[in-house]
């Protein structure tokens, strides 16, 4: 057995439910090993939008302090049962010590198991193992879902309460105009004060963002982040 932590999840957002679990994954004293999936291989849960791209994920995790962040290919592995998967991934493959999910994890074909299978899958192989339970703001679950639905309606601030952090995306300034990745959730039609800051720039450029684009200021052109307020 190797002196491993794996931590398995989407973690799309990294939202304050999600950082208890890393937080206790950064606690073990050997390798930190987030196990994820790529954002692609799982768009077929509603074609949803994505809050983190896989990029800005991995990332975000190592500046955590995260030692390897492996981001697999859902559609390989969706149809392995959960026995197997902790044989033949969590066991063999990543030799893991221990093993961290969230209380309300789903994995194996069919999403068939649960954290509790997963336990007493890794018990029979002499793996530790800790689910974290479900984080709740306001008495609700914070999940994923439930921020992507207030940034989609507006509501910036209490997605930033949730996140804990304010909601930027990604884009690229045409003529002075920012235009956000197409990728991310983005609110409806509006007025939404922002900050734009092109990579290269020391200082942010205050905009408005009207659901569709921010003017960021004549001549600039660019990648760059928009960061809502």
């Amino acid at each position: 057995m190797g002196h491993v932590c794996v931590l398995l999840g989407l973690f799309d957002g990294l939202h304050l439910g999600h950082m208890s679990a890393v937080n206790e994954l950064l606690r073990f004293g050997g390798e930190r090993v987030v196990y994820t999936f790529d954002s692609l291989s799982v768009s077929t849960k509603g074609g949803r939008k994505l809050l983190m791209t896989d990029k800005e994920k991995r990332e975000a995790l190592i500046k955590l302090g995260v030692d390897r962040v492996i981001s697999e290919d859902f559609l390989k592995i969706k149809d392995i049962p959960g026995r197997e998967f902790a044989e033949k991934i969590l066991c063999r493959e990543l030799n893991a010590e221990k093993v961290i999910v969230g209380e309300n994890f789903r994995f194996g074909k069919g999403a068939s198991d649960g954290a509790q299978e997963l336990k007493s899958y890794c018990e029979a192989l002499n793996i530790g193992f800790s689910a974290v339970p479900v984080l709740e703001d306001g008495g609700e679950p914070i999940s994923t879902t439930r921020i992507r639905k207030l940034i989609e309606s507006g509501d910036l601030k209490e997605a930033a309460h949730l996140l804990g952090r304010s909601y930027s995306v990604g884009g690229i300034i045409k003529r002075g105009a920012f235009w956000p990745s197409a990728e991310k959730a983005l609110p409806r039609p509006g007025e939404y004060k922002v900050s734009i800051r092109m990579n290269d720039a020391a200082e942010a450029v205050e905009a408005l963002f009207d659901g569709t684009k921010a003017y960021a200021g004549k001549g600039l052109s660019g990648t760059a982040e928009m960061i809502f307020e």
